[in-house]
């Protein structure tokens, strides 16, 4: 299939997507290389909301790993109300995330997204339904927090109590706001990697950074709504790996970031990119922000512009769901 610009692409997604019975909750689960851990997401997704009126369940696996596939399928098999499995070939959360949202969705009252590797608190997940379902109009978003003592976890707990913002790994939108984003034809550049920090931003501002203010008030913070996640381990060579890795990932977030932040209140969410790559292009003209001054990042900053120029655009179809099972 030859190139169609993104943008082009997601907007006859949008146009194409067949209306099916609305729903009080769909709940979209993104999983890449979770292998067997997507069965414990999923086993506790089942108990929490066994007692939730007909929701409806799309687990997005994205990119070659088919053994997560195979396991949300198996995990599947006997699930309690309606539920399907879909395949996109391009490994990009961000584009799973766009794919959903413009094509995939349900109608829906509120959409619980929730990341594969992690595990929710079942009694925590039903303090969020409560919270989302008496939410004030312009309460748009919910977010849970990880669990746990460790830095990470602490921060991140932080971060969206003080400052606003959701997290990743579980949090919910109001369809309402979805339906905005769709008919504004917004979507998250495709190889983003702090897509969080986008959506988060989407609500604060309620989609216009120019005329609103960041209004934390618009995100339900839930402690309650906690979850397992993997921890790696410091003596662990395969592990050690997976932190470098983490390592790009985070200085590609920083220059992503600061593209982003440049972009938007200038040109309002309109005026991104279709790509994360054409952020990190943004960012290098921009220059270092001030949390890239150590020689540490610094290279990593280097390194991260070289491998973006190195990574060829996909062709249109990788990006696009396919082998959708129920």
């Amino acid at each position: 299939m030859e190139q169609t610009p993104y943008r082009s692409l997601l907007e006859r997604l949008a146009q194409a997507r067949s209306r099916e019975r609305a729903v009080d909750w769909s709940i979209c689960v993104f999983a890449s290389r979770e292998g067997a851990r997507i069965q414990d997401c999923l086993s506790a997704l089942r108990h929490a909301t066994s007692g939730w009126q007909s929701p409806k369940l799309t687990v997005v696996v994205n990119g070659p790993a088919t053994g997560t596939a195979g396991a949300a399928r198996e995990a599947l098999a006997h699930w309690p109300y309606p539920a399907r499995v879909v395949e996109i070939t391009l490994g990009d959360k961000a584009n799973a995330w766009n794919q959903y949202i413009h094509g995939l969705r349900p109608d829906a009252r509120w959409h619980l997204f929730v990341d594969g590797y992690v595990v929710p608190d079942v009694a925590g997940l039903e303090v969020l339904r409560e919270r989302c379902e008496a939410a004030l109009a312009e309460q748009t978003a919910a977010t849970g927090m990880p669990a746990g003592e460790h830095r990470g976890a602490v921060q991140m707990r932080e971060f969206v109590t003080h400052h606003g913002g959701v997290l990743g790994g579980l949090h919910a939108l109001r369809g309402e706001f979805v339906e905005r984003l769709v008919a504004r034809g917004l979507f998250q550049p495709w190889g983003l990697y702090r897509g969080d920090g986008l959506i988060g931003s989407w609500i604060c501002h309620d989609l216009d950074p120019r005329a609103n203010r960041w209004d934390k008030q618009h995100i339900i913070a839930v402690p309650q709504a906690a979850w397992q996640g993997e921890r790696l381990c410091p003596w662990s060579p395969r592990d050690l790996l997976t932190h470098w890795r983490r390592m790009h990932r985070q200085a590609q977030g920083r220059m992503e970031n600061r593209a982003i932040k440049d972009i938007i209140y200038r040109e309002g969410y309109e005026g991104l990119p279709d790509s994360a790559r054409e952020l990190v292009e943004h960012a290098l003209i921009l220059g270092p922000g001030d949390n890239d001054g150590t020689p540490l990042r610094r290279l990593l900053r280097a390194r991260v512009a070289r491998h973006v120029r190195q990574v060829p655009v996909p062709a249109s179809d990788a990006f696009l769901p396919r082998n959708e099972s129920t």
